[in-house]
């Protein structure tokens, strides 16, 4: 195996007792820096980082080409279990862009964190828009939620207010509750929260160490392109789920745990009664933005 460019990606399979199983490779003529990578409940596999240039993802016989917008952009990569190309997105603004984690959780959905530079467009569906602004600081950290697809779900900044602020993540954990926590250090006076509310902390030297959860499927908190706050009621429910500050809605969608579309419809109530007992992954658009949420049929 050689590489293309600078550097390429690579995949190695190795059988229990480190014999040798197969190998892939990814990227052509330019640089190409894998970060983390996660296997979900299906065994695909799916990489996160980033790269500069053109690069072909498709390690097949078609082409499936991004390029950089800045100095470098980030890519999510899914292939099956054997590493043969599924799909790929390419994410980033005019700075340095990078997904440094990324885990799936239970709905098959997948959770990336990393950190950009100035403003950056999110949504990975074409034609829509998400644009998330990096601060005052030299860069910000970014959570990504899309779908097994790759379709756009939720995103969020952790931003600083002064020139001198810095920020790195460096831990990602995704819990069976739908909760995200994070850690990482971080220089200067940063907001740990994403929506419009405050939660500032200041290092007491040029680094300190951070740690923050988030409830990240409930009440759209990792989504801050949303203005208004959506209350979901009752949660847990028997028999329906109320949705209230709707303004603007589009669409309701109801999947179930096995990534199995339930429900769907326009309207800010959902009759769940027929639906059988357990937990559910509710998404709410609206001419704001999308909310996602847990919710629990008893």
């Amino acid at each position: 195996m050689t590489s293309s460019g600078n550097s390429d990606v690579f995949i190695l399979s190795l059988s229990n007792n480190c014999s040798f199983n197969w190998a892939k490779q990814f990227g052509n003529g330019s640089i190409e820096t894998p970060r983390n990578m996660t296997i979900n409940a299906s065994n695909n596999i799916f990489i996160t980082g980033d790269y500069q240039g053109t690069t072909n993802f498709n390690n097949g016989n078609q082409s499936n080409n991004h390029s950089s917008s800045g100095q470098s952009d980030i890519f999510i990569l899914k292939t099956d279990s054997q590493g043969n190309f599924i799909w790929s997105k390419s994410i980033g603004g005019m700075g340095i862009d990078s997904g440094d984690l990324i885990e799936s959780d239970q709905f098959n959905n997948l959770v990336i964190l990393g950190s950009f530079q100035f403003g950056v467009d999110f949504n990975t569906n074409p034609g829509t828009t998400n644009q998330l602004g990096a601060g005052s600081g030299t860069n910000a950290v970014f959570f990504l939620k899309v779908d097994s697809l790759g379709d756009y779900i939720s995103a969020s900044a952790i931003k600083g207010s002064n020139s001198s602020h810095q920020i790195t993540a460096m831990g990602l954990n995704v819990q069976p509750n739908g909760k995200i926590c994070i850690s990482g250090i971080h220089q200067g006076t940063t907001d740990f929260d994403p929506n419009s509310g405050i939660s500032t902390y200041r290092s007491s030297g040029f680094g300190d160490g951070y740690i923050a959860e988030y409830n990240g499927l409930s009440n759209g908190i990792l989504s801050s392109n949303l203005n208004t706050v959506i209350d979901i009621w009752p949660n847990p429910a028997s028999e329906k789920i109320f949705i209230k500050n709707t303004i603007g809605l589009i669409s309701v969608r109801l999947i179930d745990n096995l990534g199995k579309l339930v429900y769907t419809g326009t309207e800010p109530e959902i009759n769940i009664s027929n639906l059988p007992h357990g937990q559910y992954f509710l998404i709410i658009k609206t001419n704001e933005g999308e909310h996602s949420s847990i919710v629990i049929k008893e």
